[in-house]
This record gives structure tokens, C-alpha cells and sequence, in this order.
């Protein structure tokens, strides 16, 4: 009889201990759950702040290229930074089929000398094309480009 009430006191404590680590383990779920939610939301302002200081950044350095009297684009530039100065600046690629599709894609890194050239079309136009974009001729530049057909049959 003495052994049951051993047992009986044993099975207690560990039936109260189970509890009371339980309790932890879901306090402690809680509070990594409240710092998942906290990360998230630091991450998303983190996100936010970095985009606004990047398009800061872009009509800055184009603020910069127009004061010092140089284009707003040259064919030295990247193809990403054509598209951070001005996200138009993709669609006019992909007019002179740069980028625009998968049979005419470029590297974010290749200049743009090196994506005109490597797609059969003249730097010089394309420059011209993305410089239109700052200026009051903007709506215009659609009808600059030369219109190619995407497909020649040769019969």
C-alpha cells in the first residue's frame, strides 16, 4: 500500500510538471510568434524605406546628369540603370526588341551599346529614343521608333 501511494504522489508531480512545461511551451510559442509578427512588419518598413530611397537616389543621379549638361542616357550605362532612372525606359527597350521577350532578352548588366548591337539594332537610336523620355517629347517617342516586323518569311 505504501508503494501505491509512492506511485500515486510520483504519477502527481509528473502530471504537474507536464502541465507547467506545457504552460511554458505555449508561452514561449507566443512570444516567438509575437517576434515573427514583429520581424515581418520590420521587414516590410525595411522594404518600403529602401524603395523610397532608391527612386530618391534615381531622380537624384538624374537630376545630377541634366545639371551637368549630359544626356539623362548614354550607351555606357546598364540596362538596370536605364530602368531605375526611368522605368519607361523598358518599353522603349523592348520596341527595339531589347529585352522585350524571350528571343531578345539582355542581362540587367549588359551596357547598352552591348544589347542594341547584340540585337541588331543602333545604340545611337536607342540613346536617342531613352533621351526623349525626359523631355516634353515623351509621348512621342512611340512614333520615332522604326517598326519591324517580329517574324520575316522568306519564301
Amino acid at each position: 500500500m505504501k508503494t501505491n501511494i509512492v506511485s500515486v504522489v510520483l504519477a502527481a508531480g509528473a502530471l504537474a510538471l507536464a502541465i507547467w512545461n506545457e504552460r511554458r511551451a505555449r508561452a514561449a510559442e507566443e512570444r516567438l510568434n509575437n517576434l515573427r509578427s514583429s520581424h515581418y512588419r520590420l521587414s516590410d518598413q525595411m522594404r518600403s524605406e529602401h524603395q523610397t530611397l532608391q527612386s530618391e537616389l534615381n531622380a537624384l543621379k538624374a537630376q545630377l546628369r541634366t545639371a551637368s549638361g549630359a544626356p539623362l542616357f548614354d550607351s555606357t550605362m546598364t540596362v538596370r540603370e536605364a530602368i531605375e532612372l526611368d522605368p519607361r525606359a523598358a518599353d522603349v527597350m523592348a520596341a527595339f526588341h531589347i529585352g522585350g521577350c524571350s528571343s531578345c532578352a539582355v542581362s540587367a548588366d549588359d551596357t547598352l551599346q552591348f544589347a542594341a548591337e547584340g540585337n541588331g539594332q543602333s545604340a545611337q537610336r536607342l540613346v536617342a529614343a531613352l533621351n526623349k523620355l525626359g523631355t516634353s517629347d515623351a509621348d512621342h517617342v512611340q512614333a520615332m521608333l522604326e517598326r519591324r516586323p517580329n517574324v520575316e518569311i522568306a519564301l
